[in-house]
């Protein structure tokens, strides 16, 4: 049975996610493929659907850092829960923004994540993410973003 994690587990969790969007949103690939484990995988539109394992992952957020755009991603609204098989799950809210040189940020696409971590020696690790888009967005003004 499910139980929530500790005040001090939910804050570590909260500076995990800070370091995690700085890193691809400062084009550092490298560290941002090694917040998963190494068969760590992600599924989101952002990559064309599921990709898997540190050398995909890093391919990833480099095609951020190479993308002439700004990119700022914001989550919020974070519920984490210790699970029977010893991870922790956490759902949360999220925002990705983009601006173009000289241009102001333009929001692309708000999102819930659902994510699947464990704790080893160097931290929280993402085993799983899956990015959800509100439909809503992308229908309206037509949005496919990253």
């Amino acid at each position: 049975m499910s139980r929530p994690v500790s005040n001090d587990e939910y804050v570590e969790l909260q500076r995990f996610y800070v370091r995690q969007a700085r890193a691809i949103d400062g084009g550092d690939a490298r560290a941002w493929a090694h917040t998963f484990t190494p068969d760590g995988s992600f599924t989101s539109p952002s990559a064309g659907g599921r990709i898997a394992g540190t050398e995909e992952l890093e391919r990833f957020a480099q095609a951020y850092a190479r993308d002439e755009r700004q990119y700022r991603h914001w989550s919020g609204q974070l519920e984490a829960q210790w699970e029977d098989d010893g991870s922790v799950s956490v759902s949360r809210y999220g925002m990705l923004l983009a601006t173009e040189p000289g241009g102001r940020p333009q929001l692309l696409r708000t999102s819930m994540h659902r994510d699947r971590l464990v704790r080893d020696d160097n931290g929280w690790r993402i085993v799983s993410r899956v990015i959800e888009p509100d439909a809503a967005l992308v229908t309206i003004y037509g949005l496919s973003g990253r």
